[in-house]
C-alpha cells in the first residue's frame, strides 16, 4: 500500500493520503489520470476498471503480467486525435475531426471525474484546478508569441477570440479554438449546475438531464441558429457543443438500453456535421468505441508510447503550431511531423517535473502540517 500512496503522493501533488481516500478523492481528474493508471498498472500490473473510485487500501498485491495490458480507450483517443490533428495541419493527410474527437473525451472524462464532487465548493476547486491546467500554458504560450513574435491578440491571450475576434480563419487567430471553447463549456457547465434545480434534475436522473442538453445542442445545426456561418458554428462552443455532451452522455450510459439510444442518438446528431463524410465517420467511430469499449487491450510495448501522447496532448496541441513550420523548412514531412509530435512531449515532460518540484519545494517549506482537504496542493498535468 505505501508504494501505492508514493505513486499518488508523486503524481497527486496531495501531503498526505489515508488508507480510505481514492485516486476522485484526492482531487485525481482526466488531467493527471493518465500518469497515475500507467505507474499503477507498472506497480501492480492490470487494475479493475473502476480502480479511480477505490480504496488505497484495496490495492493488493501485483498481479500476472502478460504480452498485453488493458488501455483505458480515453488513452488511445487523445493518442491518435491528436496525431491526426498534427498530420492534418500538416497536410499529410485528411483533415480527421481530431479536435472535435478530443472535445468529446474532454466531456466524459468530465463527467466521470468532476460531475459526481460533492459539495459544490470541492466540486468548484476541481473544476478550477483543471482549468488552470489548461488555461495557464495556453495563455503563457500565447503571450511569449505575442512579446517575441508579434503574432496573436488579446482575444486569443483571454481565450476568447472564437467569440470576440475576427469570424475569417486566417493565420494564427483561431487556433486555440478547442482549448477556448472547452475551457468556455466547462465553465458554463459550473454554473448552470450550480443551480439548484438544475443540479437536483441532473443528479436524480442524469442520463435525461444530459440527454436533453444535447437535443438542445443539436438544434444549431439548424441554419437559421448557425451564428456566424456553418464553419464558424462548428468551431465555437454554442456549436461544438454538442460533441462535448455526447461525450458526457456517454459516460452516461450505463445500461444496454441507454447504450443502444446514444448509439442512435450519436449516429443522428453528427450525420453530416462536418459535411465530410470521411469527419463524420470518424468522430462518430471514437465516440461508439469509447461507448461499447471503455477498455482497449495493446501490445505492452505500445503502452508507454500511447500514454505518454495522451498525457503530452495538451502541450503538442499547443506547440505544434508554431514547430511545425520551422521543421518543415529543414525537414522532409514525416521527419517534420516526427520533430513536431516530439517538441510537445519534451514541453510536457519539463512543465510538469518543474511544476512538480515547485510543489515538492513548498511543502518542504510549510512543514509537516497537513493542511485542510480542499488546500491540498496537486502537480499540474497535461490534458
Amino acid at each position: 500500500m505505501s508504494a501505492v500512496m508514493e505513486i499518488y503522493t508523486d503524481v497527486l501533488g496531495v501531503t498526505s493520503i489515508r488508507a480510505t481516500d481514492t485516486f476522485v478523492s484526492l482531487g485525481g481528474d482526466s488531467l493527471s489520470y493518465v500518469e497515475c493508471s500507467i505507474r499503477l498498472e507498472d506497480l501492480l500490473g492490470e487494475l479493475p476498471s473502476d480502480w479511480h473510485h477505490l480504496p488505497v487500501a484495496s490495492f493488493g498485491e501485483p498481479g500476472r503480467r502478460t504480452w498485453h495490458r488493458a488501455v483505458d480507450t480515453t488513452l488511445v483517443l487523445r493518442a491518435v486525435s491528436i496525431l491526426t490533428v498534427v498530420a492534418g495541419h500538416m497536410i499529410l493527410g485528411p483533415s480527421m475531426g481530431g479536435a472535435h474527437l478530443l472535445l468529446a473525451v474532454a466531456g466524459y472524462n468530465l463527467s466521470r471525474f468532476l460531475l459526481d464532487v460533492e459539495p459544490a465548493r470541492r466540486r468548484w476547486r476541481a473544476a478550477g484546478r483543471s482549468l488552470g491546467r489548461i488555461a495557464i500554458p495556453a495563455m503563457a504560450w500565447v503571450a511569449a508569441g505575442m512579446v517575441l513574435f508579434d503574432v496573436y491578440s488579446w482575444q486569443t491571450l483571454l481565450l476568447v477570440n472564437d467569440l470576440l475576434g475576427p469570424a475569417e480563419h486566417l493565420d494564427e487567430v483561431w487556433n486555440f479554438w478547442f482549448l477556448e471553447v472547452l475551457v468556455q463549456l466547462t465553465v458554463l457547465l459550473m454554473v448552470g449546475l450550480s443551480i439548484p434545480f438544475l443540479r437536483a434534475w441532473e443528479r436524480r436522473r442524469p442520463y435525461a438531464f444530459v440527454l436533453a442538453l444535447v437535443v438542445l445542442s443539436a438544434a444549431f445545426r439548424w441554419e437559421p441558429l448557425q451564428i456566424g456561418g456553418w464553419f464558424n458554428t462548428i468551431h465555437r462552443p454554442h456549436g461544438a457543443a454538442l460533441l462535448f455532451l455526447l461525450g458526457w452522455l456517454v459516460h452516461r450510459s450505463r445500461t444496454p438500453l441507454t447504450r443502444v439510444a446514444t448509439t442512435i442518438v450519436t449516429v443522428v446528431a453528427l450525420a453530416g456535421y462536418f459535411r465530410e463524410p470521411r469527419r463524420d465517420a470518424f468522430v462518430i467511430a471514437g465516440l461508439l468505441l469509447l461507448l461499447w469499449l471503455p477498455e482497449v487491450r495493446l501490445p505492452r510495448a505500445l503502452v508507454h508510447p500511447v500514454a505518454m501522447l495522451a498525457a503530452a496532448s495538451l502541450s503538442i496541441y499547443i506547440t505544434h503550431y508554431s514547430v511545425y513550420p520551422v521543421a518543415e523548412d529543414h525537414l522532409a514531412p514525416w521527419p517534420a511531423f516526427a520533430v513536431t509530435v516530439a517538441a510537445g512531449v519534451v514541453v510536457w515532460w519539463l512543465v510538469s517535473r518543474a511544476a512538480r518540484s515547485v510543489v515538492r519545494s513548498i511543502r518542504r517549506r510549510g512543514g509537516s502540517g497537513d493542511p485542510p482537504p480542499l488546500e491540498r496542493l496537486r502537480t499540474p498535468q497535461a490534458l
